[in-house]
């Protein structure tokens, strides 16, 4: 009858555990955490451009993620990184996000400007993000097949906010230069390349960048945040220089995931991007790392890491929000009865003897 009760008990017990950890990662399943990565360090010689180590960087960022339950990631390098390739993850992505999703875009590569054809940019150029097998130069036939324009890139992004809903969050981080000033000669760059256009000089470069602080263009941040997921962007600096690498990786992406090693709960964005700012200044002086975005919000707000677990930890409350009244009833019972009849056999022997 002893043996009999212990296996109970071993029954129950079993219950109690996949109960709560079928609940617990139902809870966690139902808001996602997602990244595509996209690092080109070695772009194909005929292109123009220089080697540098964007597919380094995105090693490190997918491992720095992953420490902090980005649990679905893609990561895309050097010839993988075309343009077709990427929209179809974004695209792939997209269909997969459920409302409260966490999503975040990494590039690291070269960037440029290109000179605006639809008369939506004040200074003349659309930012553009260098993807593999893009041109340095002008050719009369290339119409940016492997360039992906900011247009582009906040046409995408507008989808997402829209699907993620007001919980949800779209984060974006660009290790990227668009410019062709630099003021380090030792640093390993990014960007260098005059705007993409037949005639050079067709607008006023004064202009770059006193506009705008980053890749996006202006839709993003025009769509009313209501209704809308939260949207913050990090760019590792002014529109019009270049991006500096230091022993092998960008600035920024150094800085971005040193930051993220330090992130705790309850954090801003604004805490947060002043952290990456003031780890990019001791890193290297010179390159101003810039953000845009609505800064009050908490970073990655619903999602809570245990310092040291492998698994994230969800506030009770999201638990037992799929839980009736007379579920919580039956498992407390349970919890009771386990704990009385643990109580009653202590000292009795090793747990399972008769």
């Amino acid at each position: 009858m002893k043996n009999t009760n212990y296996m109970f008990m071993n029954v129950v017990k079993s219950f109690v555990f996949s109960t709560i950890t079928l609940l617990t990662f139902t809870s966690a399943n139902a808001i996602e955490k997602k990244a595509l990565i996209i690092g080109i360090g070695s772009y194909p010689q005929e292109t123009g451009w220089s080697q540098i180590n964007g597919d380094k960087d995105a090693n490190v960022v997918e491992e720095s993620l992953k420490g902090i339950g980005f649990r679905n990631t893609t990561k895309l390098i050097n010839s993988q990184a075309t343009k077709v390739n990427i929209l179809d993850q974004l695209n792939t992505m997209l269909d997969s996000c459920q409302q409260g999703d966490v999503v975040l875009f990494y590039f690291a590569g070269h960037g440029q400007l290109i000179l605006d054809y639809d008369a939506d940019e004040l200074d003349g150029y659309d930012e553009s993000l260098v993807l593999y097998g893009a041109p340095k130069q002008y050719d009369a036939l290339y119409k940016n097949e492997n360039h992906l324009l900011d247009d582009e890139l906040s046409d995408i992004i507008n989808k997402f906010r829209i699907k993620l809903g007001p919980q949800g969050e779209f984060i974006v981080v660009i290790d990227a230069g668009f410019g062709w000033m630099s003021t380090s000669t030792t640093h390993i760059t990014r960007g260098g390349a005059y705007p993409l256009e037949e005639k050079f000089e067709s607008h006023s470069f004064s202009n770059i960048g006193k506009f705008e602080s980053g890749i996006l263009d202006d839709q993003p941040f025009s769509v009313p945040s209501k209704g809308h997921a939260h949207l913050f962007h990090l760019t590792a600096n002014t529109i019009n220089s270049m991006a500096m690498e230091v022993n092998g990786n960008g600035v920024l992406t150094l800085s971005f995931t040193r930051s993220l090693e330090e992130l705790s709960d309850s954090v801003s964005y604004e805490v947060w991007f002043h952290t990456v700012q003031s780890h990019g200044n001791e890193i290297v002086q010179g390159q101003h790392i810039d953000a845009e975005g609505e800064t009050d919000d908490l970073v990655f707000n619903h999602y809570h890491k245990i310092q040291g677990s492998d698994c994230e930890t969800f506030a009770v409350e999201d638990v037992t929000e799929t839980m009736s009244a007379q579920e919580m009833d039956m498992l407390k019972n349970i919890e009771n009865y386990i704990q009385e009849e643990y109580n009653s056999d202590s000292g009795k022997g090793e747990f399972g003897s008769q």
